[in-house]
């Protein structure tokens, strides 16, 4: 197997890395499904219902606008036609924890079915006493990041936003921005919405006559703990988990994580009435196996999902 390389051009003579070959590099949208997108509606149905028309939800480094104009009075997703032309899904995901929603494994991969992550509503805008879930009360850090976080994206240099974020994670408070705490009242909803879609409707929007079959294979061998999942630490487990159902799946790897589900907003609601659209969860904790490991939770999760508090 012959090593990955930066392309070159034959005759510019430029090495890769070089500022001159930066400089040419282009970058180019994707095509896409082959299949197309089909905006699915979920009305009432949607688990984001609750927060009624006013709700100002949001997506880091999206505009929060497109996100509230497919969710205000109505709860669109652009949904993959390949998914919903499929007879089976066969999910695989690779375990890791998950700073917006504890962990991820078979329920949150159904976030790759969509077609445009400003679709997905990530958290509400404030704080709780705000009426959001974006960050804590009282933590003055994440209050400002927000409004300055989208002023130096938007109008300011790449140099200063580093030189920002470089400041923020010097700081002695915590920066706990985007929803990624155990208070993020909103991903979850989301997350079953989609999993929702993919288990119950077909191409154009419609439900199905039949709910879809979903297997699951979760790839624990070297998960990932800490600040998943864009940067989790390796956590070799040499586990593969497989099931039929996507919400006994994630019951069973959080606790093989040693978290305990109830704790975790995302598989505590699947003993929810709404739920049993796409599990057949009710409740049932997993004994905890001898093979278990403690998982490293995100900040912002850290000593509020444990099973068993540290030592």
């Amino acid at each position: 197997m012959r090593p990955c390389r930066a392309p070159t051009s034959p005759d510019s003579g430029a090495k890769a890395g070089s500022p001159s070959l930066k400089k040419n590099m282009r970058a180019h949208p994707l095509t896409g499904d082959p299949n197309g997108y089909s905006v699915v509606d979920l009305e009432a149905r949607s688990r984001l219902m609750c927060f009624g028309v006013n709700a100002r939800f949001g997506v880091t480094d999206y505009n929060s606008e497109n996100t509230n104009g497919h969710h205000h009075g109505a709860h669109r997703y652009s949904v993959s036609n390949t998914v919903l032309r499929a007879d089976v899904i066969l999910n695989v995901p690779k375990l890791k924890t998950h700073m917006k929603t504890g962990m991820t494994g078979a329920l949150k991969n159904f976030v790759g079915i969509i077609g445009s992550k400003d679709f997905l509503p990530h958290f509400r805008a404030g704080s709780p006493r705000a009426g959001g879930d974006e960050y804590p009360d009282h933590n003055w850090l994440s209050h400002a990041a927000g409004p300055v976080r989208e002023l130096l994206q938007t109008r300011a240099p790449l140099w200063m936003w580093k030189l920002a974020r470089a400041g923020a994670q010097a700081a002695s408070s915590p920066l706990i921005h985007g929803g990624g705490w155990y208070g993020n009242d909103t991903l979850w909803r989301t997350i079953h919405d989609l999993v929702d879609i993919a288990r119950n409707y077909d191409v154009g929007g419609s439900l199905r006559s039949q709910p879809r079959t979903i297997l699951t294979l979760v790839d624990a061998v070297v998960a990932g703990e800490d600040c998943g999942p864009l940067k989790p630490r390796p956590k070799p487990c040499g586990l593969l988990v497989w099931g039929e159902d996507p919400g006994m799946v994630d019951v069973t790897c959080a606790t093989l994580m040693g978290f305990d589900w109830r704790k975790i907003p995302l598989l505590s609601h699947l003993c929810d009435a709404e739920a049993r659209a796409f599990t057949e969860f009710r409740g049932e904790t997993p004994v905890m196996p001898s093979n278990a490991a403690q998982f490293e939770a995100p900040v912002g999760w850290a000593g509020e999902i444990e099973a068993a508090p540290k030592e």
